[in-house]
């Protein structure tokens, strides 16, 4: 049956076979990750070994701000969208890992840390993204897993309500919260990591300029400053990945349990357990075509 701690371990795109993930799991307790640092470097690449020092810089600029594509939605479109319309702009840092020579699963937070500066604003936004990429033989694309975001003048919201300001050109570490997950990344598929400044509609476009929300709650702003952003390598920049071995989720039998529960609750009838069922079924399929067409 079903035990103290119950979720559903994401994987690769679930009509693409064979591949690893897609299933639910119980437990008596959550998972114990073994923390995982991936680091930027000025390559590109996303790897466990910590980088000399560097710094990525870009653009940011209000008027055009990075767009949405997918993700944790209600109002617009959602779900595991492909990003690589985004990561061929110039105001998106992209790393990537090589192609992995085994499964990797992440279950529990992810977090990215970052060292930040802006050289000409007293405020900005850092936006971080974690994808899946899908080699060719599993149609391609990289796939969005989650997505967080910092607005830098309540870096320190936890421990201070009030807004602080930047000072231009310092260099300032800050934790970007990224909620949590568990996913199934494939072997032969790679990680990925972007990191810009904007995610609009789903975060409210910062104009750069410090104003209270009230006079800066636009999704294109008509008052703006195009910060100069830049990302500080080295062993100040990272994510941290909850890894944990696959062997650690069993499959959970879903459909056993729950012919179990219909049982017990049609009494015994099998005219009414049918009718359970079939609207079951109705609403699984449903829910396939609406994760399928991404709704």
């Amino acid at each position: 049956g079903v035990d103290h701690v119950t979720f559903y371990v994401m994987g690769p795109n679930y009509w693409l076979a064979p591949h690893r993930g897609n299933f639910w799991t119980t437990l008596p307790t959550w998972p114990t990750p073994t923390s995982t640092k991936y680091y930027f470097t000025d390559s590109g690449a996303l790897t466990t070994t910590v980088p000399g020092d560097g710094a990525a810089s870009f653009m940011y600029d209000p008027s055009d701000p990075c767009p949405s594509i997918g993700g944790n939605n209600l109002e617009i479109a959602c779900g595991p969208k492909d990003q690589r319309p985004l990561e061929n702009r110039s105001d998106v840092l992209v790393f990537t890992t090589d192609e992995l020579t085994d499964d990797v699963c992440i279950t529990g937070p992810l977090i990215a840390n970052l060292a930040v500066s802006t050289a000409n604003a007293n405020d900005t936004d850092w936006v971080v993204r974690l994808t899946d990429v899908y080699p060719e033989s599993h149609g391609g694309g990289s796939h969005l897993i989650q997505d967080g975001i910092i607005r830098m003048r309540w870096r320190n919201f936890l421990n201070n309500p009030e807004p602080e300001p930047i000072v231009p050109g310092q260099v300032y570490p800050v934790t970007v919260n990224l909620w949590n997950t568990s996913y199934v990344f494939n072997k032969g598929h790679k990680i990925r990591v972007t990191v810009t400044s904007s995610n609009s509609p789903r975060f409210s476009t910062n104009s750069n300029l410090g104003l209270p929300l009230a006079h800066d709650n636009q999704t294109i702003p008509t008052e703006y400053i195009v910060a100069n952003n830049t990302l500080h390598l080295g062993s100040e920049s990272y994510i941290d990945l909850p890894i944990v071995p696959l062997s650690s989720l069993p499959k959970f039998d879903v459909k056993s349990t729950v012919d179990r529960a219909i049982e017990k609750m049609s009494g015994g009838d099998s005219e009414v357990a049918a009718k359970m069922l079939s609207a079951i079924d109705i609403f699984a399929e449903k829910l396939g075509e609406t994760w399928r067409n991404g709704e």
